[in-house]
C-alpha cells in the first residue's frame, strides 16, 4: 500500500502601506524564493496572504496586478489604515495553515530568511523570531533613540518585548489560535507573542536597507510605540509609588538640611522657603503619576469600547483562504 504523505502547509502574510515603488520587486523577489523552497522541499505548499493596509498611494492596484489569475493569492483590503499589527492581525484571522511567516513588504525583511525559519519550526520551536541588532542603524540619533526605547519597552512589558526583535517570524497553528482568541484590542503584538511562553528561538539577522520610499513611521507612530508598552503589564504602575516615595524622602531630607544650616548659621542654602521646595518635589511627582495612569485610563477606555482592531473592506481571491 502506498504512503500518503501529508503535506505541511504556510501562509505568508504580508501588510502593505504606501509601498507603491517596491511592491513590485518585492513579490518577485519573495516569490521566486519561495519556489526554490517548495522544489527542494514538496511536502511543503505556500499560500499568500496580502494586506492592503489603507494605502493612500496605488499599492492596492499594484498588488491587484501582481495576484492576478494566481491561485495561491489572497487579497485583504483594509477599509483604512489600522496600524502594523491591524494589519498583521487580518492576515492571522484569515490564516488557516499549519503555521504563519509574517514579515514587511518594503524589502527591509529579507525573505531568504524564510528556509532558517521553517528549519527551526520543523526543529520543534512553536514561534522562530528575526532579531535586528539595534546597533546597526544609520545613524547616531536613531540608533540612541532605539537604545533608550527598547530600555522603556523591556522594563513597562515586564520583558515581553526583547531588544531588536522585530515583526518577522514564523508562529505555529497553536500561537496563531491562541492570538485570534485574543478579546484584548490593544497591545503590541512583537510582546504578545512572547506572552504565552511557549518555547521560541531567536535568529540574529542584519537588517536590509530600504531600496527605495521612504519610512511610514513618524511622530504619532512613535508616540504610539511609547504607550503600548504598558498594555502588556502593569509593572509601570509599581513604579509609581516607589519612585513617589523616594522622591518625598529626599524632599524632607532636603527641607531638614536646610533648617539645621538655617538655625546653624541663620542663612539659607539657597534662597528659597523650603515649603516652596518641598511643593515643587511633590508637583513633579503627582503631574508623573497623572502621565502614568492616564496612558493606563487611556487603554481601559479604548478596550471597553469594544470595536475590532480592523475592519475589511474586501478580499479578493477568498477562495485561497478556504482551499
Amino acid at each position: 500500500m502506498e504512503k500518503v504523505i501529508t503535506k505541511k502547509t504556510i501562509d505568508i502574510i504580508v501588510p502593505f502601506f504606501n509601498e507603491q515603488e517596491v511592491v513590485v520587486e518585492f513579490v518577485n523577489i519573495l516569490t521566486d524564493h519561495v519556489s526554490k523552497i517548495e522544489e527542494e522541499n514538496p511536502n511543503i505548499l505556500f499560500k499568500y496572504i496580502f494586506v492592503e493596509n489603507g494605502s493612500t498611494d496605488n499599492t492596492y492596484k499594484i498588488l491587484l496586478d501582481q495576484i492576478s489569475n494566481k491561485n495561491e493569492f489572497s487579497l485583504i483590503k483594509l477599509v483604512r489604515n489600522f496600524g502594523i499589527d491591524g494589519g498583521i492581525r487580518a492576515g492571522l484571522m484569515k490564516s488557516t495553515s499549519d503555521a504563519a511567516i509574517i514579515l514587511h513588504g518594503d524589502l527591509q525583511d529579507n525573505p531568504k530568511i524564510i528556509n532558517n525559519l521553517i528549519s527551526s519550526w520543523e526543529e520543534g520551536f512553536e514561534q522562530v523570531v528575526v532579531r535586528y541588532d539595534p546597533k546597526e542603524r544609520e545613524n547616531f540619533t536613531r540608533k540612541l533613540g532605539t537604545y533608550f526605547y527598547y530600555k522603556w519597552a523591556t522594563y513597562a512589558s515586564d520583558g515581553l518585548i526583547i531588544s531588536g526583535v522585530s515583526d518577522y517570524r514564523l508562529v505555529s497553528k497553536k500561537i496563531k489560535k491562541l492570538i485570534n482568541n485574543l478579546e484584548e484590542k490593544i497591545f503590541l503584538l512583537r510582546g504578545i507573542f512572547i506572552w504565552p511562553g511557549y518555547e521560541y528561538k531567536i535568529i540574529e539577522e542584519k537588517k536590509d536597507k530600504r531600496h527605495s520610499g521612504k519610512s511610514n513611521v513618524n511622530f504619532p507612530t512613535v508616540l504610539k510605540y511609547l504607550k503600548l508598552p504598558i498594555s502588556l503589564s502593569t509593572r509601570v504602575l509599581y513604579f509609581i509609588p516607589i519612585v513617589s516615595s523616594i522622591i518625598f524622602v529626599l524632599s524632607i531630607l532636603f527641607v531638614l538640611i536646610t533648617l539645621i544650616y538655617f538655625l546653624i548659621t541663620g542663612e539659607l542654602i539657597i534662597q528659597i522657603e523650603p515649603r516652596l521646595t518641598l511643593l515643587i518635589f511633590i508637583n513633579i511627582t503627582l503631574l508623573m503619576m497623572v502621565g502614568i495612569l492616564s496612558a493606563y485610563i487611556g487603554i481601559i477606555f479604548e478596550e471597553i469600547k469594544k470595536r475590532p482592531s480592523f475592519i475589511i473592506d474586501h478580499i479578493n481571491n477568498e477562495k485561497s483562504l478556504n482551499d
